[in-house]
């Protein structure tokens, strides 16, 4: 049977592993420090919009006091990738999470940081089918768009030297775990309360499982009831997935504090948070192969049931060198 024309698109394109292909080309063109700069006000802007869809008092002071690091968090995050680099030796990275958990922000970073390939499983889905997210979900249904979203996880599980944000209902699928397997699966994980402050502070129109929820927004709804739908929709989701996305390799808070608790941390401290992980991963790691290599047979630890018999051949060969010290 031949492949869908999705999917016989997608095999075909010459630039496939490239940052371009993801429709990134702008992104990877930047310097580091510009890219990071974009992700900062993207933050702020979510910061704001969040502000608005729940009412509270908002102290601006404290909202660019916490923006004062920005220089030195930049720093932390290249120094830890030279060593990331080193550990990774090419390893690919799949960000997995919910909506709103900043795989895509995140992932521009972390794979600048590492000189890494970006690439973004929807935006694929997107350029192979010729349509949007929410017009798959709506023209041909979520079963459909799971399919194309694992055939495009399988072109990506070959490649080294990745970075690829997922999409929220990646984990649901058994196989879509065996097209990650020889990468390393990260999680993004914030509570159902910060997600619906960024995807509200955002828009939800483009995402389809949160106007399944029957809230459809429009432009006179008010932003605190779309937030309010938004957190039951995304709670119920995330307990379904919880137990999935708990089996990945590293999972990082997406949590904040101060002025950053109802949208959690910037994506920067996001990045940042993910290498770090990773390094420290990559250091368990040696750490446990160089425990198990380093043992010892002590036979004081032997059970008493158990008794140690020596070899007649090794007892003979003692014989003979205790009779003549010069024997080779």
């Amino acid at each position: 049977m031949a492949a869908p024309c999705h999917a016989r698109r997608l095999q075909a394109s010459p630039a496939f592993c490239s940052p371009a292909a993801s429709g990134q080309r702008s992104a990877a063109a930047l310097p580091r420090r510009q890219l990071a700069r974009q992700a900062l006000c993207s933050w702020q802007r979510q910061r704001a919009v969040a502000a608005a869809a729940a009412p509270r008092d908002f102290d601006k002071d404290r909202f660019e006091a916490a923006n004062k690091d920005y220089a030195k968090l930049t720093q932390q995050i290249e120094d830890t990738a030279v060593e990331v680099v080193e550990g990774l030796q090419g390893t690919s990275l799949f960000l997995v999470g919910m909506m709103g958990s900043g795989k895509s922000t995140v992932g521009k970073l972390v794979s600048k940081a590492l000189g890494y390939c970006f690439f973004d499983t929807d935006t694929l889905i997107e350029s192979v089918t010729n349509k949007k997210v929410r017009e798959i979900f709506a023209e041909d249904g979520e079963d459909n768009f799971r399919e194309i979203e694992t055939q495009v996880l399988a072109e990506l599980s070959p490649f080294k030297n990745c970075v690829i944000a997922t999409g929220g209902g990646v984990p649901t699928r058994a196989e879509n775990w065996g097209h990650m397997q020889g990468g390393i699966t990260v999680w993004l994980n914030g509570q159902p309360t910060l997600l619906a402050h960024r995807v509200v502070g955002d828009g939800t129109e483009s995402r389809p499982l949160l106007s399944q929820s029957g809230e459809q927004s429009d432009a006179e709804q008010q932003q605190a009831d779309a937030y309010t739908a938004a957190v039951a929709r995304l709670t119920a989701l995330l307990d379904e997935r919880r137990p999935l996305y708990q089996d990945a390799d590293i999972t990082v808070s997406l949590e904040g504090s101060g002025p950053d608790a109802d949208i959690g941390a910037p994506a920067m401290e996001v990045a940042y948070r993910v290498l770090a992980a990773i390094n420290q991963r990559i250091k368990d790691d040696a750490e446990e192969r160089k425990r198990r290599m380093e043992f010892e047979i002590v036979r004081e630890d032997l059970p008493a049931s158990m008794t140690v018999i020596e070899s007649p051949a090794a007892a003979a060969q003692a014989a003979k060198e205790a009779e003549d010290p010069f024997l080779p």
